[in-house]
Protein backbone atom coordinates (compact mmCIF):
# COMPACT_ATOMS: atom_id res chain seq x y z
CA UNK A 1 0.00 0.00 0.00
CA UNK A 2 2.80 2.45 0.83
CA UNK A 3 4.48 1.74 -2.51
CA UNK A 4 1.29 2.61 -4.42
CA UNK A 5 0.98 6.02 -2.74
CA UNK A 6 4.67 6.75 -3.29
CA UNK A 7 4.36 5.95 -7.00
CA UNK A 8 1.26 8.10 -7.29
CA UNK A 9 2.99 11.04 -5.61
CA UNK A 10 6.00 10.75 -7.95
CA UNK A 11 4.04 10.10 -11.15
CA UNK A 12 1.51 12.90 -10.78
CA UNK A 13 3.90 15.85 -11.30
CA UNK A 14 5.41 14.18 -14.38
CA UNK A 15 1.99 13.55 -15.88
CA UNK A 16 1.00 17.15 -15.16
CA UNK A 17 3.95 18.37 -17.24
CA UNK A 18 2.87 16.63 -20.44
CA UNK A 19 0.16 19.13 -21.47
CA UNK A 20 2.51 22.07 -20.92
CA UNK A 21 5.18 20.39 -23.04
CA UNK A 22 2.71 19.56 -25.80
CA UNK A 23 1.44 23.15 -25.75
CA UNK A 24 5.03 24.36 -26.13
CA UNK A 25 5.54 22.04 -29.10
CA UNK A 26 2.26 23.24 -30.62
CA UNK A 27 3.35 26.88 -30.18
CA UNK A 28 6.64 26.08 -31.92
CA UNK A 29 4.78 24.44 -34.82
CA UNK A 30 2.53 27.49 -35.14
CA UNK A 31 5.52 29.88 -35.10
CA UNK A 32 7.31 27.80 -37.74
CA UNK A 33 4.21 27.73 -39.95
CA UNK A 34 3.78 31.49 -39.66
CA UNK A 35 7.45 32.06 -40.50
CA UNK A 36 7.10 29.80 -43.55
CA UNK A 37 4.49 32.14 -45.06
CA UNK A 38 6.33 35.28 -43.94
CA UNK A 39 3.78 36.15 -41.25
CA UNK A 40 4.71 37.88 -38.01
CA UNK A 41 2.80 38.25 -34.74
CA UNK A 42 0.25 41.05 -35.06
CA UNK A 43 0.86 42.28 -31.54
CA UNK A 44 4.64 42.61 -31.98
CA UNK A 45 4.76 46.28 -32.96
CA UNK A 46 8.56 46.34 -33.25
CA UNK A 47 8.61 45.05 -36.82
CA UNK A 48 5.99 47.45 -38.23
CA UNK A 49 7.21 50.56 -40.01
CA UNK A 50 6.39 53.68 -38.00
CA UNK A 51 3.64 54.71 -40.45
CA UNK A 52 1.91 51.33 -40.06
CA UNK A 53 1.92 51.04 -36.27
CA UNK A 54 -1.29 53.03 -35.88
CA UNK A 55 -2.90 50.81 -38.50
CA UNK A 56 -1.73 47.66 -36.67
CA UNK A 57 -3.14 49.00 -33.40
CA UNK A 58 -6.47 49.74 -35.13
CA UNK A 59 -6.53 46.20 -36.54
CA UNK A 60 -5.87 44.74 -33.09
CA UNK A 61 -8.66 46.89 -31.65
CA UNK A 62 -11.04 45.70 -34.37
CA UNK A 63 -10.23 42.08 -33.55
CA UNK A 64 -11.04 42.73 -29.89
CA UNK A 65 -14.28 44.45 -30.94
CA UNK A 66 -15.39 41.35 -32.85
CA UNK A 67 -14.48 39.15 -29.88
CA UNK A 68 -11.16 37.80 -31.20
CA UNK A 69 -7.82 37.85 -29.38
CA UNK A 70 -5.16 39.77 -31.37
CA UNK A 71 -2.48 37.64 -29.70
CA UNK A 72 -3.77 34.65 -31.69
CA UNK A 73 -3.07 36.27 -35.08
CA UNK A 74 -0.11 36.52 -37.40
CA UNK A 75 -0.04 39.05 -40.23
CA UNK A 76 1.30 39.60 -43.71
CA UNK A 77 0.82 42.98 -45.35
CA UNK A 78 -0.09 43.81 -48.92
CA UNK A 79 -0.51 47.25 -50.48
CA UNK A 80 -3.75 47.41 -52.43
CA UNK A 81 -3.76 49.30 -55.71
CA UNK A 82 -2.29 52.75 -56.21
CA UNK A 83 -4.18 54.21 -53.24
CA UNK A 84 -3.28 54.34 -49.57
CA UNK A 85 -4.91 51.02 -48.63
CA UNK A 86 -2.98 48.25 -46.89
CA UNK A 87 -4.47 44.77 -46.59
CA UNK A 88 -3.74 43.01 -43.32
CA UNK A 89 -3.87 39.28 -44.08
CA UNK A 90 -4.58 37.92 -40.61
CA UNK A 91 -3.60 34.29 -40.17
CA UNK A 92 -5.24 32.80 -37.09
CA UNK A 93 -2.87 30.45 -35.29
CA UNK A 94 -5.26 27.55 -35.96
CA UNK A 95 -4.31 27.79 -39.65
CA UNK A 96 -0.91 26.37 -38.69
CA UNK A 97 -2.10 23.51 -36.49
CA UNK A 98 -0.86 20.13 -37.76
CA UNK A 99 -4.42 18.87 -38.23
CA UNK A 100 -5.00 21.74 -40.69
CA UNK A 101 -1.93 21.01 -42.83
CA UNK A 102 -2.74 20.74 -46.53
CA UNK A 103 -6.24 22.14 -46.03
CA UNK A 104 -7.26 24.65 -48.69
CA UNK A 105 -9.10 27.88 -47.98
CA UNK A 106 -9.43 28.94 -44.37
CA UNK A 107 -8.10 26.12 -42.22
CA UNK A 108 -9.38 26.66 -38.71
CA UNK A 109 -12.06 29.02 -40.04
CA UNK A 110 -10.81 32.16 -38.27
CA UNK A 111 -8.38 33.84 -40.68
CA UNK A 112 -9.56 37.15 -42.16
CA UNK A 113 -8.41 40.17 -44.13
CA UNK A 114 -8.83 43.69 -42.83
CA UNK A 115 -8.31 46.57 -45.25
CA UNK A 116 -6.94 49.74 -43.69
CA UNK A 117 -7.02 53.13 -45.43
CA UNK A 118 -3.97 55.12 -44.33
CA UNK A 119 -5.48 58.47 -45.35
CA UNK A 120 -8.83 57.95 -43.66
CA UNK A 121 -7.16 56.11 -40.76
CA UNK A 122 -9.91 53.55 -40.75
CA UNK A 123 -10.65 49.93 -41.51
CA UNK A 124 -12.72 49.98 -44.68
CA UNK A 125 -13.33 46.30 -45.35
CA UNK A 126 -13.38 42.95 -43.60
CA UNK A 127 -13.29 39.70 -45.56
CA UNK A 128 -13.36 36.14 -44.28
CA UNK A 129 -11.07 33.74 -46.09
CA UNK A 130 -12.80 31.14 -48.24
Amino acid sequence: MKIFFLLLAVATPIAAQVPADSQNVRAQVVAAGAAAVGARPLTDMTWFRADLRAAALAVAAELRRIQDDPNEFYVTLEPHGPGPVVVFHLWHRSAFYPENANVDGNPGGQSIDLWYDLQRRAITRRLAWQ
